[in-house]
């Protein structure tokens, strides 16, 4: 497939965001992407509809973990109506990744998987080297699109909680791909600078 620009998402903590490609070109900006949710113990199933950006990342990663910590060890994301993700929010989905392949959250059976992945978004994991990192499925185990709910977390991350998951998603790339460091060392050095100024 032809490698798709990558956008990198981020926030800083004086408000502001930055959504932008490599090239500078346009972003993805506006309304973050919806998140619902279907279980079938111990399976979970988290529907991801429109852009998946830094703006849903926090309450994305808190919802992985709360269901991890209810016992559901096999989480399947199903991205079928996702648009385009960002830097940030794919950092963060590598980020769970390598903490289910390393057990270190969840029992060693355990697994966090893609459904209905898109060319386009295959494209951008391909382009930071990461596409190996996700297992994909082809079922949804067992759960209709009448089981979905949506996510009961109706809380806003502070500027600061933003801040700090967009560069610890940053970081994350970079240590799963070096060629990603030329890419985003700038956007950390950024980041790491803002919140340490807030100290």
């Amino acid at each position: 497939l032809p490698q798709k620009k990558i956008l990198i998402g981020f926030a800083t903590l004086d408000g502001h965001s930055t959504d932008s490609h490599i090239d500078r070109t346009t972003g993805i900006m506006g309304k973050a992407a919806q998140l619902l949710i279907a279980t079938n113990s111990p399976s979970a199933v988290i529907r991801i509809t429109g852009k998946a950006n830094f703006q849903i990342s926090v309450k994305f990663k808190s919802l992985v973990t709360q269901l991890i910590e209810r016992g559901f060890d096999n989480i399947t994301l199903d991205i079928t109506e996702c648009t385009l993700m960002d830097s940030t929010f794919i950092g963060v989905m590598a980020g769970l990744s390598q903490s289910f392949k390393r057990g270190s959250t969840t029992s060693p059976s355990s697994s966090l998987k893609l459904y209905g992945i898109s060319d386009r978004i295959q494209s951008i994991l391909e382009g930071l080297g990461i596409l190996s990192f996700f297992p994909t499925t082809n079922t949804l185990e067992g759960i209709e699109g009448s089981d979905y709910n949506q996510s009961s977390d109706d809380s806003e991350a502070t500027k600061k909680q933003l801040t700090a998951n967009s560069l610890d998603a940053h970081e994350t790339l970079m240590a799963l791909n070096e060629a990603n460091v030329a890419k985003f060392e700038e956007v950390t050095e950024f980041l790491r600078r803002e919140l340490d100024s807030s100290d």
